[in-house]
């Protein structure tokens, strides 16, 4: 008999679980509806950490069966999880490339491309982190996103069996020990990741293991008490994984403490919702049942089908076409899964694990390959126009103006101490000294401010994402930096103007007034920029699109009707609230810039914005001498 079919014959000595099948789809519905943008999952993402936590019960109870009844083969393991994987991930893959072609721009080409490469070799975790933020506006458009926690998955598979085999035969008593001490090494990195490298921290194994070791510990628990207890815990346990559904955020620091809630919840279900229990029927019931044995698929194709969704409308499409695109979703997954899946999991008596993985190799190379061309090829930028591969560059736009003082400091860098702010910092010989202070919405004016102010001192203290606002909130590098401006650098230093920007909401208006007290102490003079125009989408992508889609209509025409409205409600409040303070003048971007339509050209033809609202340097330098027109200086 073929030795692949006694391999498949263990799984039916492991009691089937379908309360592990609802509890899938508890995973896997929420992050569909968040990445359709329905505001009320705006925690839906925490479905992957569900995910994690399945995984590595399922996975690790297998190994261990497999190891005590003298089963177990690193080999088979690696084919039975290629046999899960490849098949239906290389057919999303294979089905996104002439949609890819067609509708990509050659920046979002080359990035498609790239991801390519990454997905076959388990990278594509690595990949995203360098990309940027998982929370971020451009990750909505990339189609291949999601691969990330695959290649998390992998790369635990890829370590995870030998290890513990040889755990086991070093002497299985110390292995739940040991995998504790590894989750608990694990989270604390997370915890202190989420605050000082919250980009790795998401996307990297190190800070995601413990999730899967927390799966692995379940799998070693035998018994967790008696009925009424298991109905308790397992109710709290749902409790924990919907409550973070609703209330979690873009902004919640993650997978920290807060990804616990999730986590442990989890867990909890895994280990009290079994037979007889409430939660296992309520998971059991036959629609949550079949949408957990497609989840898999609907994981691979809802990111694709929301991206190109998105990649072909101009605007953020609505959420009964998101609606329906979610319902395709799953018609195309219980295909998938149905003649994709099921047969390459049940392999025929005669199949051969080489032929497989020759197949397998042949098809990833076929995909590296492809990355390759689109790679080097810059996005086969020859598809499109002149005109639409010049637009394009924006999506590349050279920010370095962004320190025009040299003392911008990023998200990407956040430690002080590592950073010589007190040398950019420090005063040069000038009667006139100005300091430019808030977040990148600040930074972007300095290089324009300091060109027509030759003979001015102008200083820069700026950091991206901060506010700067008092009280100082949000990630730890932010409230280090206003810290030290606040209590080193402004006591020590004597200014003519200080000139605030920042990008604020609503809620931010009302903590002007502490803030504009602190600078009162130390400046003649204080200045007050408001928000600029913002566009959604960028300028830039509906240029692009008027140009792939052979539209008649002008982007200065097209453009007004997607401004962020929001934005001129904030310039309101401002403008109101700061006017009873003689000392602080505001100056009203909006009003400088939308006198009729918001303009959208520059003096030199430049777009005046190159992603959603920060203006590019020509932009900047048209608004500069106004800025500087209404500076006061006394002697």
């Amino acid at each position: 008999m073929n030795k692949n079919k006694n391999i498949y014959d263990c799984y039916k000595n492991l009691n089937y679980r379908k309360e592990i099948d609802g509890l899938r789809a508890v995973a896997v519905l929420p992050v569909v509806l968040y990445h359709a943008g329905f505001d009320m999952f705006s925690g839906g993402y925490i479905g992957v950490d569900i995910f994690f936590v399945i995984s590595g019960y399922l996975i690790t109870r297998t190994l261990v069966f497999e190891i005590e009844s003298k089963r177990f083969s690193i080999i088979d393991f690696y084919v039975r999880r290629a046999r899960r994987i490849f098949p239906a991930l290389f057919l999303v893959m294979f089905l996104c490339l002439p949609f890819a072609y067609m509708w990509m721009l050659p920046s979002q080409l080359k990035d498609f491309a790239q991801s390519l490469i990454a997905i076959p070799l388990y990278l594509s975790n690595v990949f995203f982190w360098q990309e940027g933020g998982y929370f971020a506006d451009t990750t909505e458009l990339k189609p291949l996103l999601h691969t990330w926690s695959l290649a998390v998955e992998e790369q635990y598979y890829l370590l995870f069996p030998p290890l513990l085999f040889v755990i086991w035969r070093l002497g299985s008593k110390y292995l739940l020990w040991f995998l504790v001490t590894l989750a608990i090494l694990s989270f604390l990195l997370a915890e202190w990741g989420s605050s000082n490298i919250p980009s790795a921290n998401f996307y990297l194994l190190p800070t995601r293991a413990w999730e899967l070791l927390i799966g692995s510990i379940c799998a070693l628990v035998n018994n967790f008490g008696k009925l009424q207890l298991k109905n308790i815990l397992s109710f709290i346990g749902l409790g924990m994984i919907i409550i973070p559904v609703t209330t979690f955020g873009d902004y919640t620091p993650f997978p920290g403490i807060y990804a616990a809630l999730p986590v442990f919840g989890t867990a909890f279900v895994i280990l009290c919702a079994t037979q007889g229990t409430l939660i296992a029927r309520a998971l059991s019931n036959r629609f949550l049942v079949g949408i957990g044995l497609i989840s898999y698929s609907i994981y691979l194709w809802h990111q694709p089908l929301f991206a190109f969704t998105r990649i072909r409308n101009l605007t953020e499409p609505s959420h009964y076409l998101m609606g329906g695109v979610a319902a395709i979703t799953l018609l195309f997954a219980w295909a998938t899964w149905r003649f994709i899946e099921q047969p390459f999991r049940r392999p025929k008596e005669n199949s051969k694990s080489f032929r497989f993985f020759f197949t397998t190799f042949a098809v990833s190379f076929t995909f590296i390959v492809l990355g390759i061309i689109g790679h080097f090829g810059n996005g086969l930028g020859s598809r499109w126009s002149e005109t639409a591969n010049y637009i394009d560059q924006y999506s590349q736009y050279n920010t370095s103006y962004f320190e025009g003082a040299g003392c911008f400091l990023s998200s990407e860098k956040p430690n002080l101490s590592s950073f010589s702010i007190s040398n950019c910092l420090s005063s040069k010989n000038s009667s006139k000294n100005v300091l430019v202070i808030g977040n990148s919405h600040a930074a972007h004016l300095v290089q324009a401010i300091k060109d027509i102010t030759p003979k001015m001192n102008v200083l820069q203290a700026t950091s991206g994402g901060c506010t700067g606002l008092i009280p100082l909130q949000g990630q730890k590098f932010c409230t280090e930096f206003f810290d030290f401006i606040y209590q080193d650098f402004l006591p020590k230093n004597h200014y003519d103007v200080i000139i605030f920007s920042s990008r604020i909401v609503m809620n931010d208006v009302s903590k002007f007034s502490k803030t504009i007290d602190l600078y009162e102490k130390y400046a003649k003079q204080i200045i007050v920029v408001g928000p600029v125009p913002e566009f959604d989408p960028y300028l830039y992508k509906t240029a692009a699109w008027i140009e792939i889609m052979g539209s008649n209509l002008a982007l200065l025409e097209l453009a007004q009707d997607t401004l962020v409205l929001e934005r001129f409600r904030v310039d309101r409040a401002l403008k109101s609230r700061l006017s009873e303070n003689p000392k602080v003048t505001y100056f009203s971007v909006l009003e400088e810039m939308c006198e009729g339509n918001c303009q959208v050209n520059s003096s030199n033809g430049e777009l005046t914005t190159f992603d959603y609202g920060h203006l590019t340097l020509s932009a900047a330098k048209d608004l500069a001498p106004s800025i500087v027109s209404i500076m006061r200086f006394k002697n």
